[in-house]
């Protein structure tokens, strides 16, 4: 008999890859980080790009952690973005309408990123995709994969 786990078990087994407090604390220390490396390449980027490490720790939060604390790098990496680097700065006002829309894509790439990475622990993760139309099907009646001369022949007459 075939072992029926679904992949809600599945994922509930395997669980966060860390525990307690600890995602927590990667995800600030991984904005930390962020935050000292937009510092230093602040002198050469200005005004310019300021969520670009921010997107770095995001990603190795949400590949690490799980849902709280990759919404909680999301916005502290937004406030600390908008503090530091977006001009006015030492203030959360964003009024130019290009950081507005950088804003804007900040959150939209974050979040597609932790949909992605949700989704990819789904149900519909690629192992657990079901096998092609005919793969039950006896093997006179499955399609042929690359085409042969014999095929050919066969399909004209």
């Amino acid at each position: 008999m075939q072992n029926s786990v679904t992949s809600e078990q599945q994922q509930a087994a395997k669980g966060p890859a860390l525990a307690g407090g600890r995602p927590y604390l990667l995800a600030a220390v991984g904005v930390g980080l962020a935050l000292l490396l937009r510092l230093v390449l602040d002198p050469v980027w200005m005004d310019r790009l300021p969520y670009v490490s921010f997107f770095f720790a995001v990603i190795i939060v949400t590949r690490f952690t799980g849902l709280g604390p990759s919404i909680f790098a999301i916005i502290a990496g937004f406030l600390l973005a908008g503090w530091f680097f977006v001009a006015p700065r030492h203030s959360l006002l964003i009024s130019a309408p290009l950081d507005q829309f950088n804003a804007f894509c900040y959150f939209v790439v974050c979040f597609g990123i932790l949909f992605l990475r949700n989704g990819c622990d789904g149900p519909w993760h690629a192992s657990e995709l079901p096998g092609p139309p005919w793969a039950g099907w006896p093997p006179s009646l499955n399609p042929p994969m690359t085409p042969s001369l014999e095929n050919l022949s066969t399909a004209g007459s």
